[in-house]
């Protein structure tokens, strides 16, 4: 919302996607993030003249809400050409992800993991063995 309406930003992250959200807010420079653990009324106090009285934050939130109402194609258009696509290749298998066709151990690497666990431990035990 915020980069929809150009608007500089002071953000306390809660939960959930909150405190990503924060960071990439404060990396673009249109936000001040404060900790939810050090809120005080100086604190708070601070970050909002911070805001208020440097400029750089509302041009750069100025600058995104530009850009987001100027992106090359807009959502509705990209909507239709891949509904377009859709219709005319009806399925789209190349672009289901290898992954999906993997188990369990598979997707989650266990039975390398597991292999290299071994090694490691045969390994270490001979090192071990040696040394003494």
């Amino acid at each position: 919302e915020s980069i929809n309406s150009g608007v500089p930003l002071v953000t306390i992250a809660l939960f959930g996607d909150q405190f990503k959200n924060s960071r990439i807010a404060q990396k673009h420079g249109f936000a001040v993030n404060l900790k939810k653990g050090a809120l005080n009324e100086a604190s708070i106090v601070a970050a909002l003249k911070e805001v208020l009285n440097n400029e750089k934050y509302s041009q750069n939130a100025k600058r995104l809400s530009l850009m987001v109402r100027k992106k090359p194609v807009s959502p509705g258009h990209l909507l239709v050409k891949w509904t377009e696509f859709l219709a005319e290749f009806q399925t789209l298998d190349n672009l289901v992800p290898a992954g999906n066709n993997l188990n369990f151990f598979q997707y989650f690497s266990i039975d390398v993991i597991d292999g290299m666990t071994r090694e490691h431990e045969v390994v270490s035990s001979t090192r071990a063995n040696d040394y003494f």
